[in-house]
């Protein structure tokens, strides 16, 4: 969605990403979650002992405004990491590191663990909308398909979730206005 949102993929005179395509990666990670959910389940079943995978929803003494903060915070700060070290690439540098460079793997993964630490013990952590519906998913299928309030949670995760991917792109335009500028160099 933060890559959607934000136009291009690779900084000036890179590819651009349209609707369709950002959309099509988008039910890509839902299928590869979904596919997820149901190979845990398929893994856990047998055991006897299957319970909900995680439980959605506030843990401890926090409220649902805490999840949705997290969630959205977290969101954001991983999106826009993604954002800053994948897509912004400026052709007057050659010697800047590549998008396959260890840093910034290591950084995107840094934003997930901290991130996850943070909300370990407020919301579980999921910072994204696909890990939100493979446990949505699992949880299903582990009740025996009973809808309950499922869905009212999942969509208390998600759209924080989105929200966060949305205000990632917008902070990503404001950081690096020169993304969007046309170099005469380039022409």
């Amino acid at each position: 969605l933060a890559v959607m949102c934000t136009g291009k993929c690779g900084g000036p005179g890179h590819r651009v990403f349209g609707v369709m395509e950002s959309l099509s990666f988008m039910v890509a990670q839902a299928g590869a979650s979904i596919v997820a959910a149901l190979t845990y389940v398929c893994v856990h079943r047998g055991r006897g002992d299957f319970k909900e995978v995680v439980d959605f929803g506030p843990k401890h003494d926090y409220g649902w405004s805490a999840v949705a903060i997290g969630e959205a915070i977290f969101t954001l700060a991983v999106a826009l990491c993604v954002l800053c070290t994948t897509t912004v690439r400026d052709p007057r540098y050659p010697k800047a590191p590549s998008t396959r460079s260890f840093q910034f793997a290591f950084a995107i993964g840094m934003c997930v663990t901290a991130g996850g630490f943070a909300l370990e013990g407020i919301t579980g952590g999921n910072l994204n909308p696909a890990v939100s519906l493979g446990v949505s998913t699992a949880n299903f299928i582990g009740s025996g398909f009973r809808v309950g309030d499922r869905l009212s949670r999942f969509l208390s995760y998600v759209i924080p979730q989105m929200s966060g991917g949305l205000l990632a792109a917008a902070a990503f335009r404001l950081a690096h206005p020169l993304e969007y500028k046309e170099d005469p160099l380039l022409k």
